[in-house]
């Protein structure tokens, strides 16, 4: 028997029902991206404490304050900040629109866009 990509989905969705029904006092756990091969997968789990703020929310609170953007500012559109990626030195932002797509963005658009 060789794994597929919809056996992998479907282990990954048991394994965070098993995750969400039995956790870790005091931490969130989140069943991450898999890589697998034909006979082995490997899952990323990540585990954050209750309450805490991820990386991801750190970094635009942290990045947006620096640019002079507040990070939960929505727009009359319904636009919101959702992420900062430092890596990502070309499009650093992201944000959501109302309907739940996502956009990469310049920080000179994020700068106009969200902005009062």
């Amino acid at each position: 028997m060789s794994l597929t990509r919809t056996q992998v989905k479907n282990l990954r969705s048991q394994l965070q029902a098993v995750l969400d029904a039995n956790g870790v006092n005091g931490y969130e756990l989140d069943l991450g991206n898999a890589r697998f091969s034909d006979t082995e997968c490997t899952f990323k789990l990540v585990a954050k404490v209750t309450g805490s703020k991820s990386q991801a929310e750190s970094a635009l609170d942290l990045y947006a304050r620096l640019d002079g953007i507040d990070p939960k500012y929505v727009t009359a559109r319904g636009d919101k900040l959702i992420e900062y990626k430092s890596r990502n030195t070309k499009y650093p932002y992201i944000f959501e629109n109302k309907a739940g797509s996502r956009y990469k963005i310049t920080r000179e658009q994020a700068k106009q866009r969200f902005t009062k």
